[in-house]
């Protein structure tokens, strides 16, 4: 039996549980998977029979699909936040970022590895370091630099459709990236 908040107490696999919670391309903390409503065991076999990969301490995906920074964000996003179609999640993909997604930037930047500035009001997970990506995340508190009335504006930030079948990444407007 798996109690999940969108669909109820259903008595399936952890298998299937997994893939509705996990899907390729995204990734997990223990912490949530047991929130969820798989048992930490659950996890365990998980990890023991290959259906799960660890990427960092207490950090899961998936195996045939390789992890993108989008879904590491996308992944974040989901994890931190409890209802994406109510407010803003508390980490947003931002300045130099969004800017750079939404087409506007400017200038090539130097060095061989892609930074990705997030914006957040309180601080980014540690294991967010521990994985290997080609990327470098480099989180920036928002609690100076905006009042909460404008952290929580939905019309402050868009959704990035980065792949179809997976939740988008949200990342700061133009407008409010050039600011950041």
């Amino acid at each position: 039996m798996v109690s999940h908040p969108k669909y109820g107490t259903m008595k399936v696999s952890y298998k299937q549980s997994l893939k509705t919670l996990l899907p390729y391309g995204m990734l997990a903390t223990k912490k949530w998977l047991v929130e969820q409503g798989l048992t930490a065991h659950a996890v365990d076999n998980a990890v023991k029979t290959d259906t799960l990969l660890l990427l960092a301490t207490g950090v899961y995906s998936q195996y045939s699909r390789e992890i993108t920074w989008e879904g590491v964000v996308a992944s974040m996003q989901q994890m931190m936040n409890k209802d994406l179609e109510e407010q803003v999640p508390p980490v947003v993909v931002g300045g130099l970022s969004a800017l750079s997604i939404s087409g506007f930037a400017q200038y090539l930047s130097l060095g061989n590895t892609q930074q990705i500035h997030l914006y957040t009001k309180g601080k980014l997970p540690s294991w967010l370091q521990r994985l290997s990506l080609p990327v470098k995340f480099k989180g920036h508190s928002t609690t100076k630099l905006w009042a909460d009335s404008l952290s929580k504006d939905r019309t402050l930030v868009k959704q990035y459709k980065w792949t179809e079948q997976l939740p988008p990444v949200y990342i700061s407007c133009p407008e409010k990236a050039i600011l950041e």
